[in-house]
């Protein structure tokens, strides 16, 4: 027995005390400016102080429940299958959260409820049931909770006061300066620059301890993200279809004349004759000021009010009695998805999804195309899978209030076959993704899209198309930030702003420049 060395297991370390437990969430190890953890919602609703506090108290809340439902499953829970039993926990406590603000909070709900969702993909809420609630018991597990979840409340709060100051000249709703100093920090791009100055700022007070800047990695420690983001369509040439034969063509020109063209002439042009409504308002007809006939049964409209291209309407004729439904034509709404979810409403610079892995893999330029192409391709199939489970289940079934649940799942299952596939057939670049490439299982922009597929209702082309412009204006941003973080490392660049306060100034940067995008009409 003398040559066999014997080891004991120990077990995990004995936890910190709770007054450091609960130090440690709020200052040396701040999920958002130490961290650098469930950097989504940092930015996106931190335009006022009241949105921070809802949505911190809501992750605090989940925090502190799934901290202490895991440590009071410990040692049941396979290891194999931790981390989906861990989103599951998640999920449970977000949607139960997420009925009882919409309940008894609609109005502050309505600022945030997309957010609330997107708490199941909050890094540092997985990432402290893997690290410290499912190697300890039940009260150290509830204290790390409730200082991860106020340090993150700290965050929101100081990041939401600071732009509300700024950008509106106001603290909690209420004016205290008479004028919006720098209504720049209330915009998109604002919110990349204040976390950039807490960054620099948070980093400043750990050299000045001697301990030297800790350079925080994005994501570093964790296994998941968030979903939400938005998308609005485009302008496109709005075509007519079906009703009346009489009327061949409906086209909009300009934001308010409509070109009409009829199988034979009109015995009355006068514009009593014509009735356009918005199909959203057909109580309410838009009245006509001018008629032109432009011969062969063409005739264009003028009207009081403008029109927009990518919208429904209706078209009648008094006499004789015809009508057509005016809406835009497949292709132009398919086009206009891809482009206006690619640039216009980018789901890195304008939604501010995806932060973690953004930041995480955009170092290397070799890096960031992989990880693009790669999460393109996911998006493009949890996007068709989510569509056909929710319409062919979920829906029929009434069972909608579950597709937070369902759809982590289709990405997950999806992500665990990449991971699998990659490992074996391109070892090196698998490596290189590391814990990102699991990262894509929780990723706001994955999750989000079905989502929103499943709020509009939207058909199978449509659900592609945004899952399309989504990946693409994200692997875009990858591309863009990575050839951007590679010239940064050869300038000389302030201690205290090296790592992640420099890359949100850059995003910044980015997020102004993607603004110009605002307004494009790419079908005229």
């Amino acid at each position: 027995m003398a040559g066999i060395p014997l080891t004991v297991d120990r077990g995990p370390a004995a936890p910190p005390p709770i007054h450091q437990l609960l130090l440690n969430g709020i200052l040396s190890e701040n999920p958002v400016f130490r961290l650098a953890l469930s950097l989504c919602p940092a930015v996106a609703v931190t335009t006022t102080v009241w949105n921070g506090v809802i949505l911190g108290i809501a992750v605090l809340l989940v925090q502190v429940l799934s901290s202490s439902t895991v440590a009071l499953l410990h040692g049941r829970i396979h290891p194999r299958v931790r981390i989906p039993a861990y989103t599951i926990i998640i999920a449970v406590w977000v949607s139960a959260i997420d009925m009882a603000l919409a309940a008894f909070t609609p109005a502050l709900y309505a600022q945030v409820g997309l957010y609330v969702k997107l708490i199941v993909a909050f890094a540092i809420i997985i990432s402290r049931l893997e690290m410290f609630a499912s190697r300890h018991p039940l009260v150290p597990s509830f204290f790390d909770g409730l200082g991860m979840g106020l340090g993150f409340l700290f965050a929101l709060m100081a990041i939401a006061a600071f732009r509300e100051f700024l950008g509106a000249g106001a603290i909690l709703g209420f004016r205290v300066l008479p004028q919006k100093p720098l209504l720049f920090f209330a915009l998109p791009a604002g919110g990349f620059f204040t976390i950039a100055l807490f960054m620099a700022l948070f980093n400043a007070m750990e050299r000045r301890k001697g301990g030297g800047a800790k350079r925080p990695a994005a994501g570093g420690h964790a296994m998941a993200i968030a979903l939400l983001a938005g998308t609005a369509l485009l302008a496109g040439h709005g075509e007519a279809r079906a009703a009346a034969q009489a009327i061949e063509g409906v086209r909009i020109l300009a934001p308010d004349h409509v070109r009409v063209v009829l199988a034979e002439p009109l015995a009355d042009a006068s514009p009593a004759n014509f009735r356009w409504t918005a199909a959203s308002a057909p109580d309410l007809p838009v009245a006509v000021r001018e008629v032109k006939a432009e011969g062969g049964g063409r005739y264009l409209l003028a009207l009081d009010g403008r029109v927009d291209p990518g919208g429904r309407y209706r078209l009648e004729v008094a006499d004789p009695p015809l009508g057509r439904d005016v809406r835009p034509s497949a292709w132009s709404l398919l086009f206009g998805i891809v482009l206006s979810s690619a640039l216009i409403n980018n789901f890195v610079f304008t939604r501010y999804l995806g932060l973690c892995v953004f930041f995480g893999v955009s170092r290397k330029r070799e890096t960031a195309v992989g990880m693009g192409f790669t999460f393109a391709a996911v998006m493009l199939l949890s996007a068709a899978l989510s569509w056909a489970l929710f319409t062919f289940v979920l829906k029929p079934l009434t069972l909608g209030f579950l597709q937070v649940l369902v759809f982590i799942g289709v990405v997950a299952f999806l992500v665990q076959m990449l991971d699998t596939i990659l490992k074996k057939t391109h070892p090196e670049l698998h490596k290189k993704f590391g814990i990102y490439l699991v990262l894509i299982t929780t990723n706001c922009i994955i999750l989000a899209v079905p989502l929103l597929n499943a709020e509009a209702n939207s058909g199978p082309a449509e659900s592609l198309a945004l899952a399309l412009g989504s990946g693409t204006g994200f692997a875009l941003a990858l591309f863009l930030m990575s050839c951007a973080r590679e010239k940064v490392e050869l300038a000389r660049v302030p201690e205290s702003f090296k790592g992640l306060p420099i890359a949100f100034l850059l995003a910044g940067l980015f997020a102004l420049a993607f603004m110009g995008f605002s307004g494009l009409d790419f079908m005229r």
